[in-house]
């Protein structure tokens, strides 16, 4: 049976452009000072990350756009419009068992209406933690946040020990 390499080749492609992106922003980010437009950007992702962990979800749903769409993976279909993307992080932080959700933000990047980080989410649910690397892009429009993408890094278990 052979091997479809399409997908492999799609997955790698997208992931190495996210990352490369994040690079090159960095370079950028060190070079020039943000603007206040990206200042504000970066300060909505900001706050949107650690309403996560405040459990906070009415600032979480204030700062999505009506039309917002949520890619969690490079893997995963759309999530589209601001009630069923809402529902869905809603559900994350309601499911029983659900202590704690974490955003951390390793580094952030603000370039024009985008803001690009890297990341790592972690959830403790009946005790047992799970973490995952992840490189994002947001994309800020009048105050909100119109649309999210996530990319899965590399297994975190071989980046950083759990801590």
């Amino acid at each position: 049976m052979q091997r479809d390499t399409n997908d492999f080749t799609r997955r790698g492609f997208l992931t190495a452009g996210a990352l490369g992106a994040c690079a090159a922003i960095a370079t950028v980010a060190d070079a020039a000072e943000p603007t206040a437009d990206e200042k504000a950007n970066v300060k909505i992702v900001k706050d949107f990350c650690a309403a996560w962990a405040a459990k906070d979800i009415a600032k979480i749903e204030s700062l999505l756009d009506d039309n917002v769409a949520v890619r969690w993976s490079e893997r995963a279909d759309w999530i589209k419009g601001k009630a069923t993307a809402f529902e869905r992080m809603k559900g994350i932080l309601e499911r029983p068992g659900v202590e704690k959700v974490e955003l951390e933000l390793v580094e952030t990047y603000p370039r024009g209406p985008l803001v690009f980080n890297d990341r790592w989410d972690r959830t403790i649910r009946n005790g047992k933690m799970t973490q995952h690397r992840l490189a994002s892009i947001f994309f800020i429009k009048g105050g909100k946040i119109v649309e999210w993408l996530d990319y899965d890094l590399p297994d975190p278990k071989t980046i950083r020990p759990t801590p």
